[in-house]
């Protein structure tokens, strides 16, 4: 079956990496996998998806294809995607009011099943992407977009100061705070050094476990298959809707450093 998956302008780089699943799914089940590209930021995620074996077409192509579906989107924007597109069937979005608890990822499988297709969903889609694993540091990805500033978690200082354990920062130039220009010696600082996804992939390889808000990389490091710590701020995501998929990611609603520390451990102790 030739499916096409719509995906709207706009969504962040955490929405685009959480429909990998239902992509990796289709692709194993045997069908031929095409996304329609993006102008936003879901964008930066379209190199590691084409080395899945997604075709990225068009927005506007002119195949035809047996099944158009997505899942991050909302009924509105496909409506408008799918209308360029010929199609045999087409299975709309649920809308924002049905999607209550559903993760950004059950979206994309939850698409799959209304159009029939009962998978078995991949929990680390993306884990093929990354160098041999050599987990030796933590990886914190502090910052979130300009326009998602208050989800970002105000105790990195703290934390820092309250363990020796080898961590490295990661992230675009959106990630860059005060508290960076006096980091303690056992941080290694990778912002600005990692504005593609592609650049983190090496230190993903070599994580032991990653921290971060509601981020892409956030995202992307549950993919890869590597133990995921979010950290939610209250009115800003919920781990409801904003956790990352996988059974090695975890998440903290307003948690203190100590909190923080006190999973991060667990977490890496689980994984040995």
């Amino acid at each position: 079956m030739r499916i096409l998956f719509l995906m709207a302008d706009g969504f962040c780089i955490g929405d685009a990496v959480s429909q990998s699943h239902a992509y990796a799914a289709a692709l194993r089940a045997g069908h031929e996998v095409s996304l329609a590209r993006s102008a936003g930021p879901c964008a930066l995620v379209e190199p590691l998806i084409e080395r899945l074996g997604v075709r990225l077409v068009p927005r506007d192509t002119g195949e035809e294809y047996d099944l158009v579906l997505s899942g991050r989107i909302t009924p509105e924007q496909f409506q408008r995607g799918a209308a360029r597109v010929r199609a045999r069937w087409f299975v709309v979005p649920r809308p924002l009011s049905q999607r209550g608890d559903f993760r950004h990822a059950d979206l994309g499988i939850d698409a799959l099943r209304r159009a029939g297709l009962f998978l078995p969903i991949p929990d680390a889609p993306l884990a093929g992407l990354l160098p041999p694993r050599r987990p030796a540091r933590r990886l914190i990805a502090p910052g979130a977009s300009l326009g998602r500033r208050a989800a970002r978690w105000p105790f990195w200082p703290e934390f820092l100061r309250a363990d020796t354990t080898p961590v490295t920062l990661c992230g675009d130039g959106h990630a860059v705070e005060p508290w960076q220009a006096d980091l303690p010696p056992h941080a290694q600082d990778r912002i600005c050094c990692t504005a593609r996804l592609e650049d983190v992939l090496p230190l993903l390889a070599e994580a032991t476990l990653v921290l971060s808000p509601d981020t892409g990389i956030a995202h992307l490091a549950a993919a890869c298959g590597v133990p995921t710590l979010t950290i939610f701020r209250a009115g800003q995501s919920r781990p409801e809707n904003g956790m990352p998929y996988g059974p090695r990611a975890r998440g903290l609603v307003e948690p203190t450093p100590d909190e923080v520390l006190d999973a991060a451990r667990q977490m890496e102790e689980a994984a040995l």
